[in-house]
């Protein structure tokens, strides 16, 4: 048990490092350091790291030393949005409000940013009434019947 221990902590803090290598790279903003940014979070984004997935994720998004893939970027934020990341849930929310590398759904990307919101993401909590004021009446009752099932389960 204690080799597992030890094992789960090593592998942690090995990949909340490989993220903070890749975060310095990215503030140096050159095509180099994009690359070390990349190869540092890809590193820990495969030990499931979410953190290092919404990097990704952003890196895809924005072009950052690779062409924009918004698709490859989806992919990464929504397996970070799965973990709980908040910023991960948001922007997947607006993708598909947006439909930005997934098809246009403004009761999935309500859902979302409901779940960034409730985390208190700022962002979240600005764009949510937006996507709320174009949902049909309908779908408004769906939501609110999906928020309360899910806080209550949680």
């Amino acid at each position: 048990m204690r080799s597992k221990c030890s094992r789960w902590v090593r592998n942690r803090n090995a990949s909340y490092h490989r993220i903070a290598l890749a975060r310095l790279a990215l503030k140096e903003g050159t095509e180099d350091s994009y690359q070390v940014a990349r190869y540092w979070a890809e590193k820990a984004a495969q030990k499931g790291y979410a953190p290092a997935q919404a990097t990704l994720g952003t890196i895809f998004h924005e072009g950052l030393g690779v062409a924009q893939d918004p698709q490859l970027a989806a992919s990464w934020f929504l397996k970070a949005a799965h973990q709980g990341h908040d910023g991960a849930q948001m922007w997947i929310g607006a993708a598909c409000h947006l439909g930005i590398g997934v098809p246009a759904d403004r009761q999935n990307a309500a859902r979302w940013l409901s779940v960034s919101a409730y985390q208190g993401n700022p962002l979240a909590q600005a764009y949510l009434p937006r996507v709320i004021a174009e949902l049909s009446p309908n779908e408004r009752s769906f939501l609110e019947q999906w928020i309360a099932e899910n806080r209550a389960a949680s």
